[in-house]
């Protein structure tokens, strides 16, 4: 990457990264794993962590059992620079309130993949019932 990062490629990434979160088919989230994360990457956010693809896949399948119907999406413009993008989402039910905001800061390898994710929460919400 360069100071200059190709915004394009790295918003395609980011959404892949949302669309994964949201894939309730386990092989297809693992091709999508496998396509948007470095097979040693970390996720790492207040609650939750992951180390490899085995790891993402089954935190995110956790996240699927704990909050079914919940959608991830993006909220933000990606801001990047050098190997880094910054972004903003939100969690909830497709038709309901929002459970849970927060920015991702995101390291990106060389050949355009995740290599690490550190999430922040900054609401947080009830759960609907």
């Amino acid at each position: 990457m360069t100071t200059s990062p190709d915004t394009a490629a790295l918003t395609a990434l980011v959404d892949r990264y949302i669309a994964l979160w949201n894939e309730t088919d386990a092989n297809r989230r693992q091709a999508l794993i496998a396509l948007t994360f470095a097979a040693d990457a970390r996720y790492l956010d207040p609650v939750l962590a992951g180390d490899g693809h085995d790891g993402i896949d089954a935190m995110v399948g956790a996240v699927h059992a704990k909050y079914p119907g919940y959608r991830f999406t993006r909220t933000s413009e990606v801001n990047a620079h050098h190997d880094r993008a910054l972004f903003n989402w939100q969690l909830g039910p497709q038709d309901g309130p929002v459970f849970v905001k927060g920015i991702d800061v995101a390291v990106v390898t060389a050949d355009g993949r995740l290599k690490q994710i550190d999430g922040f929460f900054t609401e947080l919400n009830t759960p609907p019932q």
